[in-house]
């Protein structure tokens, strides 16, 4: 956008011409486009846009202005709430990274030589945009996407990666304080500036500040999980490529019915903003106390005390046919990770740890009282597929979901003990009942998501 203070009505009116033109991307993205020469005209006397006073981004923005990389509009505006476009961050963008535009508009769309740039700088790929054109407004995905390949350089190829490439490296934050992330929403030109002010601190070399909300969802919505944003302890980040919730899958050998994990998510009880929090402040799980010969002396179903964290799962399973359970339940598969206690030495958690637990004290990992099931189709609500007819329990074909959490002790706990070896792993099994249907006399069965080395030099 270009600002002015005072110009000819002639030369005014030449330069709103040239804005009303339609850009046509269809062109643009078929094949590469030719470097052709623009120019840019700005009045360097303005230095206050009319409604600027008192916005949020008043600094950061009059700062880009006196770089050089952004303007305002003739009538003195800068617009800061308005929708930005995609050529028009990418515009900014080359501006501020000094990226070398050469060309013209002459028989073409005044954006053509920016996008021809960033295509040569490795800011833009053709196939980034699979709908809309280059007047389309800028989703905040879009933004984090460029923000990335401007920062960093990387060249990730995985769209679902992006908005956590971001959030992790500072760049992009939460629109709320539980870290919403809003990866369809529209940017403004406001929120576009600070982007390109934090892009410039990375490349200068600077640690920007981070929303860990944001970072704990983009991860989720990445692949599933959030482990490796709460749980660096047990899941430090050399190991997150290894995570691949698509091992979570089990079919029966008639195909009737099939599990397959979809999340596996970390709760901070402590934080009352934490953004899966509603999805477990109901759960309840099971502190039993033993004695010195583990015996088991007392239960109590509690719910999971403030500091704690709160592990669960979430398993979809679809059922073709209607399943006779007869009189037996059928409870679903889950994923589960390995235990965690305040004490290192993990063969005497029940024997010495569970006479100090109570109420607001957790100092081992406890499971849920009961599995949780959402979104089921059946006859008798919301809530358990199981369906008594006839003195059976029918599993209704359709879509559920099972639900399992745990509740683990919040600290500097340590990973259940194996021969000395501290392996963190978090595991599928599938529905019992349903498995050893399938697997007569072979037990239990469960598929690695992912295994990990802890590093006891990370504090929770």
């Amino acid at each position: 956008m270009i600002r002015y203070k005072k110009l000819s009505k002639h030369v005014l009116a030449l330069i709103l011409m040239s804005y009303m033109i339609s850009p046509n991307q269809s062109n643009a993205e078929s094949s590469p486009i030719s470097n052709i020469n623009s120019s840019k005209i700005a009045d360097s006397n303005v230095t206050a846009f009319l409604d600027l006073k008192g916005h949020w981004g008043e600094t950061v923005i009059t700062g880009a202005v006196d770089k050089g990389y952004v303007d305002g509009y003739p009538d003195g505006t800068f617009k800061p709430n308005g929708d930005i476009t995609r050529a028009e961050f990418i515009k900014m963008v080359d501006n501020a990274l000094h990226i070398s535009v050469t060309g013209t508009t002459s028989g073409d769309s005044w954006y053509v030589p920016y996008i021809n740039a960033a295509v040569t700088s490795g800011l833009h790929q053709w196939s980034d945009f699979t709908n809309g054109d280059w007047s389309t407004a800028l989703t905040r995905q879009d933004m984090a996407r460029i923000a990335v390949r401007a920062a960093t350089g990387d060249n990730n190829t995985d769209d679902k990666k992006w908005m956590y490439l971001a959030s992790e490296a500072g760049l992009i934050t939460g629109m709320d304080d539980t870290g919403t992330l809003g990866e369809d929403e529209t940017t403004t030109r406001a929120q576009s500036v600070t982007i390109i002010e934090r892009i410039l601190s990375i490349k200068d070399g600077k640690t920007l500040s981070k929303d860990k909300h944001a970072i704990s969802r983009a991860e989720v919505a990445w692949h599933g999980t959030n482990v490796f944003t709460m749980w660096p302890r047990y899941f430090p980040q050399n190991f997150i490529e290894n995570f691949d919730i698509t091992k979570a899958d089990w079919k029966s050998n008639d195909g009737n019915y099939h599990e397959y994990g979809e999340e596996y998510i970390v709760v901070d009880m402590e934080d009352p903003k934490d953004p899966f929090r509603n999805e477990v402040i109901d759960m309840t799980f099971n502190f039993a106390t033993y004695d010195s010969s583990g015996k088991r002396t007392n239960l109590q179903i509690l719910q999971a005390p403030s500091k704690s964290y709160v592990s669960y799962s979430r398993v979809k399973v679809v059922i073709q046919n209607d399943i006779d359970a007869g009189l037996g339940l059928i409870t679903g598969g889950y994923m589960n990770m390995t235990s965690l206690g305040m004490d290192k030495d993990s063969k005497l958690w029940d024997k010495v740890l569970s006479s100090q637990e109570d109420a607001n004290t957790v100092l081992y990992s406890k499971s849920q009282g009961s599995q949780n099931v959402f979104d089921l189709n059946t006859f008798n609500g919301n809530w358990s597929p199981q369906i008594p007819r006839s003195g059976s329990y029918i599993l209704r074909s359709g879509t559920h979901y099972w639900v399992q959490g745990r509740v683990h002790p919040k600290g500097d706990a340590y990973l259940f003990s194996s021969g000395g070896y501290f392996n963190s792993s978090i595991s599928f099994s599938p529905s019992t009942r349903m498995y050893n249907a399938d697997n007569l006399n072979n037990g239990g069965h469960s598929f690695i998501v992912v295994n990990a080395h802890g590093n006891y030099d990370n504090h929770n």
